[in-house]
């Protein structure tokens, strides 16, 4: 039996089932350079490498508890005291009674083949690693398109994971306006006609977004010439398309640092802030974009909004660095944080030349007010008649005083006391005149525009002040409710007395064709929350339609005979421009009630 065992070309030996060496062929003692009275009795595993030791016991208890052959790869020392990897199989010898008896085991050497494969092995790994950190995409499909493998910046472009790719084909990705030419190009590839072919096309991302990729794209054959792989370079070309739209946009567009100091500004933007080159923009720094006002605007904007909740918009001004001239622009700002890490890298700007809106707006206000003033002018010449009458009667009164007073110093022995009394009568029926003059000249001459803390209840007076007279004449009764302590409005003055004095008027003339014995006017106020004001005209007139409260407001709409219809739609655009609200709605039982509300600021 030795003599055959020492025919076979491996190691083999047998052991007990406490792994000491009952048996030990040629080969085996020529390999370790060992002689069978060294080893006999001793446990067979002191030859093998240290570290493969618990490896391999533990694959023999293994195999003891399924009843099968074990197998593993081991170091065993031969003579020189060198290592060579073996492959080892081990064979249980069993009893009747299912006791272990011995293990029979051979070991072949494979250290060749095994460095071969470490080799490869370690060839694999580098390349892996290679590919793996590659900012490039790398995929590897079946010749019918179907995904094989793709490395970890591939799985990035399309959000899609690696098991998710091998059920789908690179041509489901690719954006339908794409897939016909990708197809065609592969064609000529298995045709002979091109080696490999490079194509930009979009692919659609697994959440719908489309991303354009320059795609390297070569057909691997085998041996023998076959087609056996497509393999494609992806490189995410998405920057460099945005980079071509933005130079050809005409707003300023910008990527700048954490505190808004540009690093990128496209043509436009470099032309719209005197910009003439790139060292140029390396060396201006981010303030001197703005004047110092415009700055500390901005900078609050970064911090308190930009960098904390992601974006912020709002008008500013650029200053021309050339000419200094004051450049008016819509800004708009947003974070850019890093898709991987969350963080912080830079700010996109986008800012709009609102120039020629800004000259519009200015065009427009100028516009308004002019027309404005016409309407003021239209309401205090229909209100002329009785502005005359309220005007004659304290002339009157300084007629007959001044007549009175000639009189009494006519006397040898004057009343002084009468005299001193018909004086202070006189310099009051003429103080009231000039208030009267004074409102009117304020209601009629074309000022500018001066927003200051107004008291909405003292303008209610001064226009019921002037509006006494057609008051009288058409026997209208008013009722004031104004709130004691009413917080002041930031507003101009005029305007809102102009607001107020069409709302009185338009509510007398309401009630002027009434047969009611009764004609009444309510004007009240109230403090809000936030401390808004809100003011109420109501009258007792023919009232209104529901389908009209918007209607009124339009320009030229009137249910006047006479009337233009400009009044109320001059009232909204005054009050909303002081950030306000102004409506209407029908009274009950009828008559109408016309409402504004303002801010405190």
């Amino acid at each position: 039996m030795r003599e055959a065992f020492d025919l076979i070309p491996h190691l083999v030996w047998c052991a007990g089932p406490d792994g000491r060496l009952k048996f030990c062929n040629n080969n085996w003692l020529g390999a370790t350079g060992l002689a069978w009275k060294q080893v006999k009795g001793t446990d067979w595993t002191s030859v093998l490498h240290t570290e493969d030791v618990s490896r391999v016991q533990n694959s023999w208890q293994s195999a003891l508890a399924d009843g099968t052959s074990a197998e593993a790869e081991a170091r065993i020392r031969t003579a020189d005291s060198s290592y060579r990897w073996h492959q080892i199989r081990a064979m249980p010898q069993f009893a009747r009674s299912g006791r272990l008896l011995n293990w029979f085991a051979t070991a072949t050497d494979i250290h060749n083949r095994k460095l071969v494969d470490d080799s490869l092995r370690e060839s694999e790994a580098r390349w892996r690693s290679v590919f793996d950190s590659s900012a490039i995409g790398v995929a590897i499909t079946d010749m019918t398109g179907r995904f094989l493998w793709v490395n970890p910046t591939y799985e990035r472009f399309l959000a899609y994971s690696q098991e998710e790719l091998r059920n789908l084909r690179f041509i489901e990705v690719t954006h339908e306006a794409f897939r016909s030419h990708n197809t065609d190009l592969i064609q000529e590839c298995l045709d002979g006609k091109r080696r490999q072919f490079q194509i930009e096309k979009l692919y659609r991302r697994k959440d719908g977004i489309p991303v354009w990729v320059r795609n390297n794209v070569s057909i691997i054959r085998d041996q023998a010439g076959a087609p056996r792989y497509i393999m494609a370079l992806a490189e995410n070309i998405l920057l460099q398309r945005l980079a071509s739209i933005v130079e050809e946009q005409y707003d300023f567009l910008a990527i700048a640092d954490l505190e808004g100091r540009p690093l990128y500004v496209n043509r436009a933007g470099q032309q719209l802030v005197g910009l003439d080159s790139e060292k140029e923009l390396r060396d201006t720094e981010a303030k001197q974009y703005f004047y110092p006002e415009d700055w500390s605007l901005i900078t609050h904007a970064i911090k308190d909004s930009i960098l904390t909740s992601g974006s912020w918009s709002g008008e500013t001004q650029f200053r021309h660095l050339k000419t200094g001239e004051r450049l008016p622009v819509l800004y708009q700002g947003f974070r850019v944080d890093d898709p991987e890490t969350g963080a912080q890298n830079n700010i996109a700007i986008l800012c709009r030349d609102i120039s020629a809106r800004k000259e519009a707006e200015l065009a427009a206000q100028a516009a308004q007010t002019e027309l404005a003033r016409v309407n003021r002018l239209t309401t205090m010449g229909e209100m002329a008649a009785s502005i005359a009458h309220e005007s004659n009667q304290p002339l009157t009164a300084i007629i007959a005083n001044g007549g009175a007073c000639l009189r009494l110093l006519a006397h040898r022995h004057p009343d002084l006391g009468e005299v001193r009394a018909a004086l202070e009568s006189i310099i009051d029926d003429a103080s009231r005149a000039a208030e009267i003059t004074h409102g009117i000249r304020n209601m009629a001459k074309k000022i500018d525009s001066e927003r200051v803390p107004v008291d909405l209840n003292e303008v209610i007076d001064k226009v019921l002040f002037l509006t006494q007279g057609q008051v009288r004449s058409w026997s209208v009764a008013v009722q004031t409710d104004l709130e004691a302590g009413l917080p002041y409005v930031i507003a101009d003055r005029v305007q809102l007395q102009q607001v107020i004095l069409n709302l009185v008027m338009n509510a007398i003339e309401a009630m002027a064709s009434t047969q009611d014995a009764l004609k009444k006017l309510v004007i009240s106020t109230r403090s809000q929350q936030e401390d808004h004001v809100l003011v109420s005209v109501k009258d007792s007139g023919t009232g209104i339609a529901l389908d009209s409260t918007q209607r009124i407001f339009e320009p030229f709409f009137t249910t006047k005979s006479s009337g233009v219809g400009l009044g109320l739609s001059i009232c909204r655009r005054i009050i909303e421009g002081h950030g306000g609200r102004l409506w209407a709605m029908p009274a009950e039982p009828h008559g109408a009630v016309l409402q504004f509300t303002l801010p405190p600021r």
